[in-house]
Parts: structure tokens; sequence; C-alpha cells
């Protein structure tokens, strides 16, 4: 997402390029990985929250 906050035009159309070249398939494990790794962010940071409070 930092990517699109920086500029957001730019990351519209490398993604569409993307899409239009065929890579749908380096794209959506593109976008899987980086789900998991915000996920295990979360994941992380909500165990070293229960942590402190236990």
């Amino acid at each position: 997402m930092s990517e699109f906050r920086a500029d957001p035009a730019a990351y519209m159309e490398q993604r569409a390029a993307t899409l239009r070249s065929g890579d749908l398939d380096e794209e959506e494990a593109r976008l899987l990985k980086q789900r998991n790794q915000l996920f295990r962010a979360s994941l992380s940071a909500m165990l070293r929250f229960l942590r402190n409070i236990f």
C-alpha cells in the first residue's frame, strides 16, 4: 500500500500494465504474499499485546 500512497497514478498504471501483459498469476501471487505479510504483522502485534497484558 505504501506504493499506492506514494504515487496512486503510477501504481494503478503499473497494475494495469501487469494485467494487460497476462502476468495475472504473478500479480495474484504478489498480492497473496502481501496479504500474508500484513496478516503475520497483525498477528504478531496482537500476540505482543496479549503477552503484555498477562
